[in-house]
């Protein structure tokens, strides 16, 4: 099924080469990226970007009260409610859809909840 060689080339205006993060299509990943304390998935968009056009699935969630989220903060009274939005994603995802790759950075904790 054709080559498996990628071409290098530059994110429009980004100056980032994206020879590093291409995969053929038959390996494509599906990655979910999660944002730090402080941030919301907006965060991502030149890591997602990159990631897209190289042909992975990517999907970027806004954890409670973060981004584009309205919950107030105050409000929340455990780490599963914070990372309810992720569970959630995950929840709603295909049975036979894996996720290969979750990138996480500061604060997002696993929960029992």
């Amino acid at each position: 099924m054709g080559s498996s060689e990628g071409t290098p080339s530059t994110a429009a205006g980004s100056g980032i080469s994206t020879n590093t993060c291409w995969a053929p299509a038959e390996s494509a990943h599906h990655f979910v990226l999660v944002h730090g304390i402080g941030h919301g998935s907006w965060c991502w968009y030149r890591i997602r970007t990159l990631l897209e056009s190289s042909g992975h699935r990517v999907s970027c969630v806004d954890l409670a009260s973060a981004g584009v989220d309205r919950t107030d903060a105050n409000t929340l009274e455990s780490f599963g409610e914070y990372n309810r939005p992720l569970i959630d994603l995950m929840a709603s995802l295909p049975e036979n859809e894996q996720v290969m790759k979750m990138l996480l950075y500061s604060y997002v904790l696993p929960t029992n909840d």
